[in-house]
């Protein structure tokens, strides 16, 4: 009874894996690795974030455009500033119309995008996208003229330029149909930014004009006063790039140097702070090359031409990537960053593209529009999700494994053996690729090991294999999965326990380990059809059984000195999972628990052990249940996640156990898994892995830190 509590602490004995190096500042690891921006750590693989070849940050919401001309838009939707059709907010991206798009630019609260054929829609408040006859809308709505070329969103105001050079601008409420051109005065304009009132344009000279209200100077005339009218912003210059915020503008000349004016009262001008009323002379900020610059009313963020982003100004929200520094004013490198190549700045968040097109947010995020599936401001860069989800999760004592949507296989977690098969005895604190292949159907990671299932039947394992427990018929440790048993094929489920593993095989039920050798073999064949082993961490049974099945809908537990016995015969059990000294099932929808009860994880409303099994209290129907160590969780039949037992384990905020359950959160919920002290489940919505509890050896998968509410682990994609 007392084994599982022993090979516990020996557990706890085994030297925890050297801390990983620190990026350098500029983002820099050695030979090998990559910088996970996240935790600032060097890590030997990434999964792959959303790649995108554009993206812009508006208000409280971001929009992009990935590779193959699809655009996608998630954060604050109450406006329609998605164009979904609809106005809740998304956590992640969701794909707007067809591909087929340019260029998107997301305003204050409302977003223009051209398609590839020079077709221009808007979506969201009318005052801000100025569509002739159209007031507000929730989805993509056709612009008339054009073939239009870009097209930038402000506050209150949009303009777009067409193929044929004419400018076309909405300010101050004023609709006019049909539209009619802005008078340029002679100008050519092949770029245009818009702001909250005031304009401005580079022609096909590379010269800059501005137009508009100027009472913080952000005309950059050096005159007081507005203007209705163009005027050239040091003439004397070429430029290559603007950006317009509220009252501060900044542009880009050709030899790459960066200047600001307008409001400084923040720093956001990057000459530290200015005057109230303004700074309207044009300055250059230091001496550096640059290559892309944004601008809020707050803050502003620039590209340098090594890769470096520089930002300046308030940072109250983490959006200048250094939250311990909350007012920094004069520019600063933010910390462990590189490769960045473009930079858009919303309201109180920023994003940025880095080489290979990865897409990475940070700042506020009460709307979601860090687009990395959860809540709360991030003051370091996160990525922005991909749209690779996850079909399967598998939890063993210190570990984790999971299957993505696309076949491939995962594993994070210790790895002092080789559990996690990625071929090194380095533990993992994100996802690690297991081999290559794409097909996998299941994992079963248990203590020191993990076995799993490929397409046709093929079972592999992989670590610790000092008795046996890979069934390889050896005793040497793998690092890397290893094809089990190939002339027997067929397999159709697995589990891994401490000291063991089993597998069913057309109704047949082999084991292999302690006490069983090194080879499967067959056990309880005259029990009938074998289903759904379940292995555990530790005593499963009520007497400490290692392993335990169900055979002609009865529970059967045993070890490799014993022959199976049977639990309770009075059920029809349909699903079963085995904890380490208690294990609970289903019989149709309703859910029983037998064993050890300390904690309350036989949801029994008592913390005595009981044995034959008792039905978890609360009248709830059941669609699937997993046991951990001192904690249960369950799925029921309307998606919602509920645990109980042990606090820590809950994915709840709270120091006293759970005798009932009691449910996570709202949301719709897939598949959960139960270890030793965390669990991971799986949500329906958007396929995104969620992990909580003990991660002592970055079993979460978070890059350290764990916690006790469920965090959402990076989904991967292949190499």
């Amino acid at each position: 009874m007392t084994r599982a509590l022993v090979l516990a602490a020996l557990a706890a004995c085994y030297d925890p894996t050297p801390p990983p190096q620190a990026c350098s500042e500029t983002g820099q690891c050695p030979t090998g690795q990559r910088c996970d921006f996240v935790s600032r750590e060097c890590v030997g693989e990434l999964p792959p974030v959303a790649e995108l070849v554009q993206i812009d940050a508006g208000g409280h919401h971001t929009c992009g455009i990935d590779r193959d001309a699809a655009l996608w838009c998630w954060g604050d939707n109450s406006r329609g500033s998605l164009g979904t059709g609809d106005f809740d907010d998304r956590n992640r991206p969701v794909q707007i119309g067809q591909p087929g798009w340019q260029s998107v630019s997301a305003g204050d609260v409302a977003t223009c995008a051209i398609r590839t054929d020079g077709g221009m829609f808007c979506w969201g408040p009318g005052d801000d996208t100025g569509i002739p006859g159209v007031g507000d809308t929730n989805t993509p709505t056709f612009v008339p003229g054009g073939p239009w070329s870009t097209v930038s969103v402000g506050f209150e105001g949009s303009c777009a330029l067409t193929q044929a050079g004419a400018l076309f601008c909405k300010d101050d409420h004023v609709f006019e149909t049909p539209p009619q051109p802005f008078d340029l005065h002679g100008v050519a304009a092949v770029q245009v930014a818009t702001s909250f009132h005031h304009r401005c344009v580079i022609d096909d000279h590379q010269a800059l004009y501005c137009w508009g209200k100027n009472d913080q100077g952000q005309l950059g005339n050096t005159m007081p006063g507005d203007e209705p009218a163009p005027v050239a912003i040091l003439p004397e210059r070429r430029w290559l790039a603007v950006a317009t915020a509220n009252e501060t503008t900044c542009a880009i000349d050709t030899d790459n140097g960066l200047w600001c004016w307008g409001r400084c009262d923040s720093g956001q001008t990057g000459t530290g702070v200015g005057p109230q009323s303004g700074c309207p002379v044009p300055a250059q900020v230091g001496a550096d090359r640059y290559v892309s610059v944004d601008a809020t009313d707050r803050d502003t963020c620039a590209v340098r031409d090594d890769g470096a982003m520089v930002c300046f100004g308030t940072n109250d929200a983490g959006q200048l990537g250094d939250l311990g520094d909350t007012s920094p004013f004069e520019p600063h490198v933010m910390p462990v960053v590189g490769g960045w190549r473009a930079v858009a700045i919303g309201t109180l968040h920023v994003c940025g593209l880095r080489e290979g097109d990865e897409a990475w947010c940070w700042g506020r995020n009460e709307a979601g529009e860090l687009g990395d599936g959860t809540p709360g401001f991030v003051a370091t860069p996160t990525a922005v999700a991909s749209d690779v989800g996850w079909q399967q999760v598998a939890v063993a004592r210190r570990s984790t494994c999971a299957i993505a949507s696309d076949g491939s296989a995962w594993c994070w977690g210790i790895n002092v053996a080789g559990q996690l098969g990625d071929g090194s005895t380095v533990s993992r604190s994100r996802p690690a690729r297991v081999r290559t292949e794409s097909n996998w159907l299941a994992l079963a990671p248990g203590a020191h090991h993990t076995c799993g299932l490929r397409a046709g039947g093929e079972l592999w394992c992989w670590g610790k294999n000092d008795l046996g427990v890979l069934g390889d018929g050896l005793t040497a440790d793998e690092p890397t999965p290893e094809r089990i048993m190939s002339a027997l094929d067929g397999f159709e489920r697995v589990a891994s326990g401490e000291l063991h593993s089993c597998a069913v095989r057309t109704g047949s039920m082999l084991c292999w380990g302690q006490n069983f050798g090194s080879t499967p073999i067959a056990i309880g064949a005259s029990f009938g059809a074998w289903s759904s082993p379940s292995a555990s961490g530790g005593g499963a049974g009520p007497e400490g059984e290692d392993a335990c099945g169900i055979a002609g809908a009865m529970v059967y537990c045993w070890n490799g000195t014993e022959a199976p016995t049977l639990n309770d015969n009075s059920k029809a059990w349909t699903q079963f999972s085995a904890g380490y000294e208690h294990g609970c099932g289903l019989q149709g929808a309703t859910a029983f628990c037998f064993g050890k009860n300390a904690s309350g994880q036989l949801g029994n409303n008592s913390t005595a052990t009981a044995d034959p099994a008792v039905p978890v209290v609360g009248g709830l129907a059941w669609s699937s249940i997993a046991a951990g160590n001192n904690f249960t969780c369950g799925i029921t039949s309307d998606t919602k996640l509920y645990c109980w037992g042990f606090h820590r384990s809950l994915g709840r905020v709270t120091n006293d156990d759970a005798l009932v359950p009691v449910q996570v959160d709202n949301n719709a919920w897939l598949t959960v898994a139960a270890g030793e002290h965390h669990a991971c489940a799986i949500r329906r919505d958007d396929s995104a892995l969620y992990c909580w509890g003990f991660d002592d050896f970055g079993e979460l998968g978070l890059g350290g830190g764990g916690g006790d509410r469920p965090k959402r682990v990076a989904a991967p994609g292949a190499p």
